[in-house]
């Protein structure tokens, strides 16, 4: 490829890419495409389904169609199409429709934004359309004003859309602003952020900021949606530890519902900030009944955040509090598994099971029941030389228990690709349970690698724990 050709195929990978960003096989391929070709492959990727590769098909049909004059469009046009014509036909599929947009082409860009509030106000989640409209917005060359900014966040927030460049510019936008940004709308943009997991840090600490500068009176139950929004994205620093030492006081089990408590306790937790009292005040028998008096059986997230709470108190130091260990309300949750976190827990199992000496069903444990709130996609043991062997083999001394957990794409926050809150508690709570933990990323054990890949991948991150 020459230069301009160059350009243009960067141009339709990150067209690609930003399209299929929420598709965590397909994502990292477009990245490491090369040719056409490679990108033409994508469709017959396994474990792909229809939409999914419609979804490529109307990207690549829909660049086409914008660049016609390109020199690089002239000299590939017919490889790419023979592409989609020999998925159309393997998948047994029709050709997908380029959706109009020309409708929004001259409009101004408040008046876009407007559109998206509309799509949002009527719960109508049209990704094609919305990112036509996102992409136009980011390109606008003038700063978005607090209300706009607010605006666009309510809306990916109701449509459960994300789109990174777009809430890059808000950031940025937001964290240049001259004007004092009121704490309500701050409140509202962080949990905008929590919910659709935008973790951005400096605009977290601007946000701290503003909160910690306010003089304006916050009710008890919007400070615990503070609390929850910095958990819920991770957002342990400095910042965060004066905003909870600035409004606690104003805070107080009385003040708030037994949900809104709970879930402000269980922030604390994640944020490593929880006080003793804190912990009893909930973990009490009181607070259990008060919590399920109506159907035991029901409220699933209260009972996994209570057991968050209680493997957190197990081990806080001076602790002499109650616990759940042998609480009949709480007991024998079981969480259903993604079809996606199905998969990757049984190329888990494969690969321990290739790996390990016979019998190796002694050597390793699948779905394991931490009592804390969370299941461990597995537990193995491993010996000094990182080897994985059997519990029940009294020749081997020093033997290490290995905590696996594979993350998703899911498990990531947009923006910082770091890991949401809860899983650091998850991290905290097995190495205090004596745990060795391994947090293996889906970006490096894919469902597509062979056994081999897998196999040395994982006896090397093992090795790393040492």
């Amino acid at each position: 490829m020459n230069k301009e050709q160059l350009v243009k195929f960067n141009e339709l990978k990150t067209t690609l890419y930003n399209t299929l960003k929420t598709q965590s096989i397909i994502a990292p391929k477009v990245q490491r495409a090369e040719t056409i070709q490679d990108l033409l492959n994508l469709m017959k990727m396994p474990h792909l389904s229809r939409s999914d590769i419609l979804n490529v098909m109307q990207t690549i049909i829909q660049w086409i169609n914008k660049s016609e004059n390109s020199s690089f469009i002239q000299s590939n046009k017919f490889i790419l199409k023979e592409g989609i014509n020999e998925a159309i036909s393997t998948n047994n599929i029709e050709a997908p429709e380029v959706t109009d947009f020309s409708r929004y082409t001259k409009l101004s860009t408040s008046s876009m934004i407007k559109e998206v509030l509309q799509l949002a106000k009527s719960k109508s989640r049209k990704p094609k359309e919305l990112k036509f409209l996102c992409d136009n917005i980011t390109d606008y060359k003038e700063k978005l004003s607090v209300g706009e900014c607010s605006t666009l966040m309510y809306s990916m927030c109701a449509l459960n859309y994300c789109d990174e460049r777009l809430l890059a510019k808000i950031s940025s936008n937001l964290m240049n602003t001259v004007c004092t940004v009121k704490s309500g709308a701050v409140r509202s943009i962080l949990k905008s952020m929590a919910v659709i997991k935008y973790k951005n840090n400096n605009l977290l600490a601007f946000i701290c900021n503003v909160m910690m500068h306010s003089k304006e009176k916050i009710e008890p139950a919007h400070i615990v949606n503070i609390i929850y929004s910095f958990a819920t994205l991770g957002f342990d620093s400095d910042h965060t530890s004066a905003v909870i030492e600035k409004y606690e006081k104003e805070l107080t089990q009385d003040s708030v519902t037994a949900d809104d408590w709970l879930h402000y306790v269980w922030s604390l937790v994640i944020l490593n900030k929880v006080k003793h009292s804190f912990l009893e005040s909930v973990l009490c028998d009181k607070f259990i009944m008060k919590m399920f008096s109506k159907d035991s059986s029901k409220h699933v997230t209260r009972k996994l955040k209570l057991l968050n709470i209680s493997g957190a108190a197990k081990f806080s130091s001076d602790y002499n509090g109650p616990l759940l260990d042998n609480n009949a309300v709480v007991k024998d949750i079981v969480v259903p598994l993604s079809k996606q976190k199905v998969l990757y827990v049984k190329a888990l199992e494969e690969t321990l099971k290739s790996l390990a000496p016979s019998p190796s069903s002694l050597c390793y444990r699948i779905n394991v029941n931490t009592k804390m709130g969370f299941f461990l996609d597995a537990e193995c043991f491993v010996n000094s030389k990182s080897k994985l062997v059997s519990t029940t083999d009294t020749t081997v001394n020093n033997i290490d228990k290995v905590a696996i957990i594979i993350h998703d794409y899911f498990s990531y926050c947009y923006g910082s690709n770091e890991l949401h809150g809860i899983y650091k508690l998850y991290n905290r709570l097995l190495e205090n349970s004596g745990y060795k933990v391994l947090q293996i990323s889906y970006q490096h054990f894919g469902l597509e690698d062979k056994l081999v890949k897998r196999e040395q991948f994982l006896e090397m991150s093992i090795q790393s724990l040492k």
